[in-house]
């Protein structure tokens, strides 16, 4: 059976449509390694401590590792991007003890 050149056409645009968008994080959690599915697409993933990966910005596995604080998103040059704000809390407490 012989694919056409606009079944092919087609194909490269449901693939390419099922990968989301990709950031760069810096992992701070313990070294593992995970598989991450996207519609047809699989990524392998080595998570080390310290180091910079890059990852689909809206998979679940993404989100889960955000809201445990082992990622820190990385600007395009490698530099972390500002953390988020704290609350006014540490602070007081800073000041209190000193």
């Amino acid at each position: 059976m012989k694919t056409s050149d606009s079944e092919v056409s087609a194909l490269a645009k449901t693939s390419a449509s099922e990968v989301s968008a990709l950031a760069n994080y810096r992992y701070s959690g313990p070294t593992s390694g995970v598989t991450l599915q996207e519609g047809e697409v699989v990524r392998e993933v080595m998570l080390h401590a310290g180091a910079e990966v890059e990852l689909p910005v809206e998979h679940e596995y993404t989100k889960t590792l955000l809201a445990l604080q082992y990622l820190t998103p990385v600007d395009d040059k490698g530099k972390q991007a500002k953390p988020p704000a704290r609350s006014g809390a540490d602070e007081t407490l800073q000041t209190k003890g000193a």
